[in-house]
């Protein structure tokens, strides 16, 4: 069921669930990049990078980064003065650093984050697509006078978790549901810790979490909603191409707006679409709500 409320109400609603959370440790935290994979896709004007976070309410409230990024890489090698292209680069990570606090947001069951990138310029091309978590403070169960140290990051020394995405004319069609239902193998494409305890650093009384991190990935945690989630990515993809019917995969150019008093004009090049949101609120409210 798709639900549709005034963002009045809804900030409403999130703080009302926020007055009430509590942590319920130990809870695993689990962060999934759901699409794409490594494979070549055939073009599409838009393409969509879909992020997954599980158990967010149970360890409501955390300091936690993240970061999400995408970098054409045939851009990056024609660069002449050897740095990146700025205007095939985009960051497209969420706004949740000390998450839900600067965006309202209740915590959830599931949380999803599917921002869009603009390939009418990339019919042929691969992407580095980087990732990844990080924790300002991390302490330790057998240390009781605990500042936090250097935290901790997903990707280790590098920061950054990635994976390497083509676009090519033959390449098999972006599928958000098939991808998704099909439940594979994290690798690259997944991190999980499992949170026992949140101090406070000695020194200045910051957030300071006890964790592990040789925990397996819990797998198929968004099968039950693949068809949904892929359904919402489509209408946000219609809606940001200014297209009001066909199908996203198969459109690579620009649609002509109907209303041409909109004065709305596409951007070529590899570009960011303002964020898309899905809030999946337990099962008690098993519905979608969305944030534009």
């Amino acid at each position: 069921m798709l639900l549709r409320l005034p963002l009045s109400s809804l900030l409403a609603l999130f703080l009302a669930m926020l007055a009430q959370a509590e942590r319920r440790l130990p809870a695993d935290l689990q962060v999934d990049l759901l699409f794409p994979r490594n494979e070549t896709y055939a073009p599409t004007q838009w393409f969509p990078i879909v992020l997954g976070i599980q158990n967010l309410d149970a360890l409501w409230p955390l300091d936690i980064g993240f970061n999400l990024e995408v970098m054409s890489m045939e851009a990056w090698k024609n660069n002449s003065s050897g740095g990146r292209a700025d205007w095939q680069h985009v960051n497209l990570r969420p706004n949740l650093y000390g998450f839900p606090v600067g965006l309202e947001l209740a915590p959830v069951k599931l949380f999803l984050h599917y921002p869009v990138i603009n390939m009418t310029n990339g019919t042929t091309d691969s992407f580095n697509l980087r990732w990844g978590i990080t924790f300002v403070n991390r302490c330790f169960a057998n240390n009781s006078l605990d500042y936090g140290g250097n935290g901790w990051s997903s990707g280790g020394n590098s920061s950054m978790r990635q994976i390497i995405f083509s676009t090519a004319p033959g390449g098999q069609t972006p599928d958000v549901a098939a991808t998704v239902d099909a439940c594979p193998e994290g690798g690259q494409n997944s991190t999980v810790v499992r949170v026992n305890e949140v101090r406070k650093t000695w020194n200045a009384g910051d957030q300071c979490p006890v964790f592990e991190t040789d925990i397996e990935p819990a797998r198929c945690a968004y099968r039950e909603v693949a068809q949904e989630l892929a359904a919402n990515v489509s209408a946000a993809i219609l809606r940001r191409m200014g297209c009001e019917e066909g199908t996203w995969q198969n459109i690579t150019s620009p649609c002509v707006p109907k209303d041409k008093e909109s004065g709305a004009t596409l951007l070529t090049g590899l570009q960011r679409d303002s964020s898309s949101w899905a809030l999946i609120l337990g099962l008690a409210l098993a519905a979608y709500y969305h944030v534009f």
